[in-house]
């Protein structure tokens, strides 16, 4: 790993194309550091005292409009001089199609991964490659897949299930909707205050303008994917554009998690795609089941100008995007201590970006307390508000 990237990677000289959202660091953050430059786009996973990063070989050269062709690499991650993270034991698990095989029309990117009882569940996005014989063009169709592993040897061995689909039931109804999106996330949803039982669902966005700021939540049946819920995402600066999903939720509690979240702006001062990293607060309604994001931070946790020119992608892209983030938490009482943020760096290397998430908990604690006194006063019916508020007492782990 290398030691170049010692100091915090913040300019005192902003880039032209610098947003006013991106004119000073978030106070939450701590530290910003080289994780591997010879991967990008990397997902992660904890389990049995291990963190396992699974990210896609660099390509010096990519086309625009195309999707990523390099191996997918699995990674033992640890750690080293200063507690930062470094890549150990690497083992390619997906070779790259050859360009010439008919038969190797696949591609799978984007990959977001949860650790279950059952082992790996993650969320990617799968590619495929079809030629139009009329127009002579090639078109990539992106749908999500599922990926699985029963174990972490099993999954450093390369053995994994793909299952991708293409689309999901509408409402409980025979209805079905084709899934065209790239970001697919699945989550840990707690079924008990304590976290030792949970339900995987997945976040998903689909293309088009209309659903720019519209998550799908989506569970598993037997006949592929459901539409649980369509949850709107609120819109800031730095996601104007675009909202994605970005990294596993990370709980507080049965029914509150942090929303580590990327988004875009377009044409930023005249100049290309803008992309941000942001955390936003998901709460679960305790009778219903649905999700919310009643808030989303305006300033930004992560953007390019944090990461130097290297951000810059094939000059019309300025890019900070995380498919993947770790949690460390107090062994004892299993409180959430820091967030560990996996930022691709212009689709060529992976930074480690050090979050503290006192000021996200705070906020959530003075928003409820907020609540809590407004009911209290007679000011908001019960019946119409039912944000739950959130216990110091179990945290899901």
């Amino acid at each position: 790993m290398s030691e170049a990237l010692q100091a915090p990677l913040q300019s005192n000289i902003p880039h032209p194309e610098t947003p006013d959202f991106a004119q000073q660091p978030h106070p939450a953050v701590e530290r910003i550091y080289l994780l591997s430059d010879n991967h990008f786009n990397m997902g992660v996973t904890q389990a049995d005292g291990q963190t396992i990063g699974i990210g896609r070989q660099r390509l010096h050269s990519v086309e625009w409009g195309t999707p990523d062709t390099s191996d997918l690499d699995a990674m033992r991650l640890v750690r080293g001089y200063g507690g930062k993270l470094g890549p150990d034991a690497i083992t390619t698990i997906l070779r790259a199609p050859e360009p010439d095989d008919p038969r190797q029309k696949r591609r799978t990117e984007d990959w977001r991964a949860i650790w279950t009882p059952e082992g790996l569940v993650a969320g990617a996005c799968d590619v495929r490659e079809e030629h139009d014989i009329v127009s002579g063009l090639t078109k990539f169709i992106p749908s999500p897949a599922k990926w699985q592993s029963p174990s972490l040897d099993a999954l450093m061995k390369g053995r994994v299930t793909i299952t991708p689909f293409r689309s999901a039931e509408v409402d409980h109804s025979r209805r079905r909707i084709s899934l065209d999106g790239k970001n697919f996330n699945p989550n840990k949803f707690p079924l008990d205050p304590r976290g030792r039982n949970s339900e995987v669902k997945y976040f998903h966005r689909l293309e088009g303008k209309e659903n720019s700021h519209t998550w799908l939540l989506l569970s598993e049946t037997s006949q592929g994917l459901r539409i649980d819920q369509r949850m709107s995402i609120p819109k800031v600066k730095w996601n104007e554009d675009k909202a994605g999903t970005g990294g596993p939720l990370i709980w507080l509690d049965q029914y509150n998690a942090i929303c580590i979240n990327h988004g875009f702006t377009e044409a930023v001062n005249g100049v290309g795609y803008y992309y941000s990293i942001g955390w936003g607060w998901i709460t679960v309604d305790p009778i219903t089941g649905e999700c919310s994001m009643p808030h989303l931070d305006p300033q930004p946790l992560v953007t390019p100008d944090m990461l130097g020119k290297a951000a810059e992608l094939y000059n019309i892209r300025r890019v900070s995007y995380t498919c993947g983030n770790i949690e460390t938490r107090d062994p004892r009482h299993k409180e959430l201590e820091l967030i560990e943020i996996l930022v691709n760096r212009g689709d060529t290397e992976t930074l480690v970006v050090e979050v503290d998430p006192t000021p996200m908990k705070t906020y959530i604690q003075e928003a409820q307390r907020m609540t809590r006194s407004s009911l209290a006063a007679g000011a908001l019916s019960l019946g119409s508000l039912r944000i739950p508020l959130l216990s110091s007492i179990q945290p899901a782990s």
